[in-house]
């Protein structure tokens, strides 16, 4: 199975939401690690007011372009960074949800990822809120975390979080999160089995009381 059809399994499963979790009408929401945007597409999809796409690859950001004209078009994708090199136009195309495939490039990495700054990025986009955050950062998600501090503070976005990385610990991760005082519950969506024959959550979601 291609990348793109585990992509598109994920969102059929609803493996980033469910529930009180799932993108609502109008909501904000923050990408990380985009790819070719199938998660994007679905929160298109459930009626999402804006969604800023994050993706360091150069050729997956030309796949977000070629998917999406029509909602970078409407304002409702801005994708960062939005500048790099011209790539060549190879790839592939699927019939059924019209998605354009471009080879990743090795410029793609967690610590590339890590030096993403949230806090930054939504003030200099001015965003005025931000209800959903949904991270796939190779290990880096407590590096991305910590430049979203101001972020989730204000806003309290719920988060979706790939965690089979063990740099990215569940633990670790929900008493980071416990330290900013926000209140956040975590919630187990779907867990692995490691080669101990430990069981691990592979994605969790966490929801703060609303403001």
């Amino acid at each position: 199975m291609g990348a793109l059809s585990i992509a598109i399994a994920e969102q059929r499963v609803d493996l980033y939401g469910g529930s009180a979790f799932s993108v609502r009408e109008g909501d904000v929401v923050l990408d990380c690690n985009a790819g070719t945007g199938a998660y994007v597409r679905e929160a298109l999809q459930a009626g999402a007011a804006k969604i800023v796409a994050l993706e360091y690859d150069p050729r997956l950001r030309e796949s977000l372009r070629r998917n999406f004209k029509d909602a970078i078009g409407e304002g409702k994708l801005v994708i960062h960074p939005e500048k790099d090199a011209k790539p060549a136009d190879s790839g592939m195309r699927t019939s059924s949800l019209q998605l354009v495939i471009l080879t990743p490039e090795e410029t793609s990495s967690a610590e590339t990822i890590a030096s993403l700054k949230i806090d930054a990025l939504v003030e200099g986009l001015k965003i005025e809120r931000v209800d959903i955050i949904k991270m796939a950062t190779h290990g880096a998600a407590l590096k991305v975390l910590d430049g979203a501090r101001k972020t989730i503070r204000e806003y309290r976005p719920r988060l979706a979080i790939a965690t089979q990385e063990s740099e990215d610990d569940a633990n670790k991760i929900t008493e980071w999160l416990a330290a900013l005082n926000v209140d956040y519950t975590p919630e187990c969506q779907v867990c692995g089995i490691d080669t101990e024959l430990f069981i691990r959550p592979d994605i969790v979601l966490f929801q703060a009381p609303a403001l």
